[in-house]
């Protein structure tokens, strides 16, 4: 993944002193809410350095691909790249209006319960989440990430001994803040790259990175052009699907000698719930090349015009969105992240009923081979939206998720 180079140096500042985006996370759910506030803000820093390094020029430059290559916008010319629907979102609007709704009055509920104020702000969520499940920001080792790790997938007759996984996860001065896996060969060469720090939330990045890794490694590194063809979404659905076992006692027991199922329920089913808010990143990544874009206010209405027809927000001066670095390296993606929720959901379900359990955990090792043969043989062959009904027997649909 090539990152344009002026992003990767690139800290924000809060009262002059450089921080890191764990850091930033880490702020997000302090008890101070204004210093909360200027936590959420500071990530609005880079705004201005995108657009100022020729983000707008970038929007126009696809917009000018899609004409040539005779897409509609560029948003139809990514799916049609993805082999997905043109018209695959047309529906989520409707489909989520009454989740929406359930989801602003429950916001509406925990922000009088909470913190005495009559909605929640954006700089209130990781906040309340601490609140919810205070044992999800336990301070913990993680130099013992590795041998952490590689003991919890072997319950699925994964070793990651076996494997070339490089990690590369500790915070350091110029080095890039996402996380990512980097394929450098399938079957033969994967890194992790990520930024932790002594959390035990921390654990889901690399739980989601390696389940990417360990993806690539069950691949046929033979079969080259049909592992080109397998789904962004197929992927992102399994590397979520690992990284939802940090609410998994298969996991957690490794860190906790407390039962903490009601708990870690509890902050499951609402993030689960609020993470559609996340549609309106999906929602706005679309607009900004279904609209006339010259100007950083114009990404800011666009921005605020969304969410407020989405969720009913009220508008944000300078809203951050430049943080996230798949508006510049990686457009039209993220719905692969919610889409990867969405089959992850499906294979857990489909899974269960099939073996009769209530947990993948009750036997994850069958579950592996599950995977295997249900998905990962199999994905190269189909499109995405064919192998989900071919494992689902029904076609997507967002009802899955809930």
């Amino acid at each position: 993944m090539n990152f344009p180079r002026y992003l990767i140096p690139y800290r924000f500042t809060i009262d002059g002193k450089e921080v890191t985006s764990v850091e930033i996370e880490q702020l997000l759910t302090d008890e101070d809410r204004n210093l909360r506030k200027k936590a959420y803000f500071s990530r609005s820093q880079i705004n201005k350095v995108l657009v100022d390094n020729g983000f707008i020029e970038l929007i126009n430059l696809r917009k000018e691909l899609a004409k040539a290559e005779g897409s509609n916008d560029f948003v139809e010319y990514m799916l049609k790249k993805d082999e997905l629907s043109p018209n695959i979102f047309d529906d989520w609007k409707e489909e989520l209006k009454n989740h929406i709704n359930e989801l602003n009055n429950k916001r509406k509920e925990l922000a009088k319960k909470y913190i005495d104020a009559k909605e929640l702000k954006p700089w209130d969520e990781e906040y309340l989440k601490n609140i919810i499940s205070p044992s999800m920001s336990t301070k913990v080792d993680m130099i013992n990430y590795y041998s952490i790790l590689r003991d919890f997938f072997l319950n699925f007759g994964i070793n990651l001994d076996k494997y070339n996984i490089t990690y590369d996860i500790f915070p350091r001065k110029n080095k890039s803040e996402w996380g990512y896996n980097f394929r450098i060969e399938i079957g033969k060469d994967s890194r992790v790259l990520a930024n932790v720090k002594n959390r035990y939330s921390e654990y889901k990045t690399l739980l989601h990175e390696s389940g990417h890794a360990i993806h690539s490694f069950l691949q046929d590194p033979n079969e080259i052009i049909l592992n080109k063809g397998i789904s962004g979404i197929i992927t992102e659905g399994i590397a979520n699907l690992f990284g939802s076992f940090i609410y998994d006692k298969l996991f957690y027991k490794n860190f906790f000698h407390k039962n903490l199922e009601d708990e870690l329920k509890a902050i499951k089913e609402y993030e689960k719930l609020n993470y559609l808010r996340f549609i309106g990143n999906i929602f706005f990544d679309h607009e900004l090349y279904r609209n006339n874009v010259s100007s950083l206010e114009d990404i800011y209405n666009i921005y605020n015009k969304v969410y407020a027809e989405l969720f009913g927000d009220e508008p944000l001066e300078e809203p951050p969105f430049g943080y996230r670095i798949h508006y510049t390296t990686h457009p039209i993606y993220m719905h692969n992240y919610f889409m990867g929720d969405v089959t992850c959901e499906m294979l857990r379900k489909v899974f269960c009923k099939k073996l009769n359990v209530d947990n993948i955990s009750e036997k994850p090792f069958e579950f592996i081979q599950f995977l295997i043969e249900e998905t990962i043989k199999p994905s190269g062959f189909y499109k995405y939206e064919e192998l989900f009904e071919k494992i689902s027997q029904e076609p997507f649909s967002l009802k899955w998720y809930f």
